[in-house]
């Protein structure tokens, strides 16, 4: 699949996601793990861009 360049506010998500997903300070994950939740409007591009380019963005 080829790489689809993110809008703004798609980037602006991702980072922010990758922001909340980050090592809390020790290094250690808490049990439950590392979660968060993302919220956006109908149409924006939450599912066919935003998704992979989260996986993009992650840490191999």
């Amino acid at each position: 699949m080829a790489r689809k360049e993110l809008r703004p506010q798609q980037r602006e998500a991702v980072d922010a996601v990758l922001r909340a997903l980050e090592l809390p300070a020790g290094g250690r994950v808490p049990a439950s793990g590392l979660r968060t939740q993302v919220i956006m409007a109908t149409g924006s591009g939450r599912l066919g861009r935003l998704t992979p380019g989260v996986r993009w963005s992650a840490p191999a």
